[in-house]
């Protein structure tokens, strides 16, 4: 017989553990200072201003990245998903915190910010085109 209260209270620990250390790893990046450098000292900041110059700036089809952030985030800065593994699919492009946050890191980008999060969705759909966002298919429909 299965002790569903243990089971119940070692979720519970998990969830807790996870939610400490998404706390910390967003500390942890908004205080070490990490920046994008998306669009160059632009006066007024604006998502569809950053998504037309990325495009540009990346060589990416601006048609495709913004219907990949409108079906993976709905261009909502802050929307997040955990995932089963406890990773947490953050920002706009809903960047996997397990798989990028290294490569994030190197090159200066702050994932959870919504500048950071939006350029290195850019230069992740440079590198390796929509099969990172192949899960989300039946919406934006690009992956063929």
């Amino acid at each position: 017989m299965r002790n569903t209260a243990f089971d119940n209270n070692k979720t519970i620990s998990l969830t807790i553990r996870f939610i400490i250390l998404f706390v910390a790893t967003v500390l942890l990046f908004t205080l070490s200072g990490y920046r994008a450098e998306y669009v160059a000292h632009s006066e007024e900041w604006t998502v569809d201003n950053a998504i037309t110059a990325l495009s540009d700036r990346y060589n990416v089809n601006e048609a495709d990245a913004r219907s990949i952030i409108g079906c993976e985030s709905e261009f909502k800065a802050n929307a997040f998903h955990v995932n089963k593994d406890h990773s947490v699919d953050y920002g706009y492009w809903q960047i996997n915190t397990f798989y990028h946050i290294k490569t994030a890191k190197k090159l200066g980008l702050d994932i959870f910010t919504p500048q950071g999060n939006l350029e290195y969705g850019f230069y992740l759909l440079s590198q390796a085109g929509v099969a990172p966002w192949s899960a989300s298919n039946t919406c934006h429909k690009l992956v063929r």
